[in-house]
């Protein structure tokens, strides 16, 4: 994952995760070295969190002022709602925020990583609950979490958006992490698509007829809409430019990290659906209203 993102089969978004490796040992937060132990699979919100030095910025409660971490100001606070619901192929799901935090040697470096899961253990919520917590973890990978000679970071994740379609639910994680004495923070974002009635990722090779000709109509979609150029990196009809993405009743929505259209901050843009229509594969035809 570039600060920013490279997309895989796994997660219908970034990081290049296998599908076998989702979820796995490997994929738990690593402290600096290694030394910190993380709960893979996390506690509910409301549970006891684990004891573990106060993260810079990280330390009230949700809905409290928090320090300051960074000359820009605190820390993007914690939004997510506490519990999820939605109905997706014709079935009710419903889930709740989880949460990993973990500390490196001395506590300088901490994080505090959050995540949506769905009740239930069949097949469909435990793809979605592997993707969510590996796609969460790949933002943290991100986070820039190396000792450092002068200072100390702090990084947080937490779900900024899910959708619950009629055949697939999707997910966006994002995250932000500062690293003292840094000028600002930066931030990470990721995304998962999940089809609920085959329990598989949707990547953009499954959503497009022809990816190449969906790629090259994203790519001028979003250079006509967002007013960048076509020549900028960061629009080349290239998978790993597009992967990170969520079907939404608008439309196709995009996320972008730093950067990636010029300037600093994530952004998203959407592509709405009679754009795209014309190139959506039958058996994904379902995302589409109507």
């Amino acid at each position: 994952m570039r600060v920013g993102i490279v997309p895989a089969a796994c997660l219908a978004v970034v990081g290049m995760l296998a599908l076998a490796g989702c979820g796995s040992a490997r994929d738990r937060p690593e402290s600096p070295g290694g030394s910190a132990a993380v709960s893979v699979t996390g506690t509910p919100l409301a549970a006891s969190r684990t004891s573990t030095p106060p993260a810079p910025g990280n330390s009230a409660p949700v809905g409290t002022t928090e320090r300051k971490a960074d000359p820009d100001g605190d820390l993007r606070p914690f939004t997510a709602a506490a519990t999820i619901s939605g109905t997706s192929n014709e079935r009710a799901f419903s889930g709740a925020l989880r949460q990993s935090v973990g500390a490196g040697p001395g506590g300088a470096h901490t994080w505090d990583v959050r995540y949506y899961e769905l009740d239930g253990s069949d097949a469909v919520t435990t793809a979605f609950n592997r993707a969510s917590r590996s796609s969460a973890q790949t933002n943290l990978r991100s986070s820039g979490l190396v000792e450092t000679g002068d200072g100390s970071c702090v990084a947080r994740v937490e779900p900024r958006r899910i959708e619950f379609r009629p055949t697939a639910i999707g997910e966006v994680l994002a995250g932000n992490w500062y690293c003292a004495p840094a000028a600002h923070y930066n931030n990470t974002v990721s995304t998962i698509v999940i089809d609920s009635r085959t329990a598989e990722p949707i990547t953009l090779a499954d959503l497009f007829t022809d990816v190449q000709a969906g790629l090259r109509r994203l790519s001028d979609q979003v250079v006509e809409r967002v007013g960048v150029p076509a020549t900028l990196p960061g629009v080349r009809p290239v998978e790993a430019n597009f992967g990170n993405w969520i079907p939404a009743e608008s439309g196709m929505v995009l996320f972008f990290p730093d950067y990636q259209l010029g300037g600093f901050g994530m952004r998203s843009v959407t592509i709405p659906w009679s754009a795209l229509a014309d190139l959506i594969a039958p058996g994904q035809r379902g995302l589409i209203p109507g």
